[in-house]
């Protein structure tokens, strides 16, 4: 872990995956394929560096329909709804690391193996978030709920809200430290990067109940949305 002025980078430093991280993809690759995932876990074990960046701000205004942290205002009646009242956020960026991309690339004339690395990428990026919310957690006391919002996952804050959270930090300083870019079309890279602003409350927020797709994978709690 490193402090960089407001900043901090947290690392993983436990690259190997155990059987519990491998099983459910050896699972999906079934005995055939056995000795090339395995390989490919090997592989992936000495290209990983997952690495998350975060700030800890105050909320420096809440006004109308928008909230502004270390100088950006953001707008999203949502935000402004479930920041009200919170003394300070966690803006983050988190990411399988450029190395991990740069592995995973070899495999593009491959469509079953480049599978196997799109899911080994993932696989690393929840152990990253899970380190990181762990460790924001730990440090700082948070007695509540430590929940999230994440442009792009929910309407009331789209993807176009990854400017003002990239402006919080700077782009050129996000490159510079962890290697994520912010493309024209708002999308990060490497591809397996997460964005969004950790916030303590009272009751469990999730960005699920305010998304209609019902059938989502990635569901963690029941929508709240009308259909």
């Amino acid at each position: 872990m490193h402090d960089t002025d407001m900043n901090i980078i947290i690392t993983l430093d436990d690259t190997i995956l155990g059987e519990k991280d491998r099983s459910g993809l050896i699972a999906k690759a079934g005995e055939d394929n056995l000795d090339e995932i395995t390989d490919m876990f090997n592989q992936a074990q000495s290209a990983a560096r997952p690495l998350a960046l975060y700030s800890v701000l105050p909320v420096e205004k809440t006004d109308g329909n928008s909230v502004t942290i270390n100088g950006v205002t953001i707008k999203s009646q949502l935000m402004r709804n479930n920041f009200d009242g919170v003394n300070r956020v966690f803006p983050y960026i988190a990411t399988c690391g450029a190395a991990l991309e740069e592995w995973s690339a070899s495999f593009t004339d491959d469509p079953l193996a480049e599978y196997f690395a799109d899911e080994i990428k993932k696989i690393y990026l929840s152990k990253m978030i899970s380190k990181h919310f762990e460790h924001i957690k730990n440090t700082y006391h948070i007695k509540g709920h430590f929940s999230a919002m994440n442009p792009g996952s929910i309407k009331q804050w789209p993807l176009s809200g990854q400017r003002e959270l990239f402006a919080i930090f700077g782009r050129e300083y996000i490159y510079e430290k962890i290697g994520v870019r912010l493309t024209d079309s708002m999308l990060m890279l490497p591809s397996k990067t997460v964005s969004g602003i950790g916030f303590e409350s009272e009751s469990e927020y999730h960005n699920c109940t305010h998304c209609p797709l019902v059938n989502c994978p990635n569901r963690r709690a029941e929508s709240e949305v009308s259909v």
